[in-house]
């Protein structure tokens, strides 16, 4: 417990408020920074792409369930809600190159949403540094809110597709939260992460691309992760790899591995450029490196093979 907690104060020292962003519509939104990275503190409200082009709003549930094209609305069809909750939308909204977010600000991916996880000690307990506190939005007995990130996820609810599970309809309202990532699972399914009123955790949903859920901006000017992308450029080898890793940064680092779920499974503190996985299984992980500054240096996907 007390090396988690180390870990946890390490990651959050670098967390800041403040400042807003507004979209296309005017709707103006807070922010949060965490790290190298900066969010919005409320639920996407916009009705247009950034370039200022409508995005479709469906109300009849049949319709919603079999589109393949963007589309987005509020929860119960009911605009008294936007104001608080936010819209939802639907994964092709998100595939739309025109962008949901505002104008440099972008659908976060599940590796940035991870980095984000990692910050604040793992998925076990980051769900509660990120939930809204008390029973205003969220039912009890919203287990391990503090919101200490700031981020202040609330519950938002759903749209099923009337193909999917509860034959379609909005459920969940201060019960359930999911927030979109911007990375596709398969051609019909993608990623996003779920907050439970009973638990700290966060949990990750592969979800029907027709579904209507929330969504959160992140900040291009962010070091964000996307799945092929490289911080400063800096690559870790061999990947895959099957028991070594060289990390090419000189000095004193801090390193943390992470799963793809963003539950911290590894941590090392070394001046060495070449560390042992001999430990893990295989499979995919987030490797995240830290100056003694708390400076974020890179973080790369890597690959473990046996």
């Amino acid at each position: 417990m007390k090396k988690l907690l180390t870990i946890f104060f390490f990651l959050t020292s670098l967390i800041s408020w403040g400042q807003t962003v507004s979209d296309i519509d005017g709707n103006i939104y807070n922010t949060v920074t965490i790290g190298t990275q900066t969010w919005t503190k409320e639920n996407l409200k916009t009705t247009k792409y950034s370039n200022g082009i409508p995005i479709q709003y469906v109300a009849v549930d049949t319709i919603w369930g079999g589109l393949t094209i963007p589309a987005f609305c509020t929860y119960n069809n009911d605009t008294a809600y936007i104001q608080e909750y936010g819209n939802l939308y639907n994964f092709y909204a998100i595939l739309d190159s025109r962008n949901v977010c505002p104008t440099g600000w972008h659908v976060p991916s599940n590796i940035e949403w991870n980095l984000l996880i990692a910050y604040l000690g793992g998925d076990l307990i980051a769900g509660g540094k990120m939930k809204e506190t008390g029973f205003t939005h969220w039912q009890t007995p919203n287990t391990g809110a503090d919101n200490s990130s700031g981020l202040t996820v609330i519950p938002a609810g759903y749209r099923y597709s009337n193909n999917g599970f509860n034959h379609g309809g909005f459920h969940g309202l201060n019960g359930n939260g999911a927030i979109w990532t911007s990375t596709s699972s398969s051609d019909s399914t993608s990623i996003a992460k779920y907050f439970y009123p009973g638990s700290a955790s966060v949990g990750l949903l592969d979800i029907m691309n027709s579904y209507g859920i929330s969504i959160r901006c992140v900040s291009d000017a962010s070091a964000d992760i996307n799945e092929n992308e490289k911080l400063n450029g800096i690559n870790v080898f061999p990947n895959p790899t099957n028991y070594l890793l060289t990390i090419p940064i000189d000095g004193q680092k801090n390193i943390f591995i992470t799963n793809m779920q963003g539950q911290i499974i590894k941590t090392i503190k070394t001046e060495s450029q070449a560390i042992s996985l001999a430990d893990l299984p295989t499979g995919n992980y987030i490797v995240s490196v830290f100056s003694n500054s708390n400076k974020l240096l890179m973080t790369n996907q890597i690959i473990i093979t046996k």
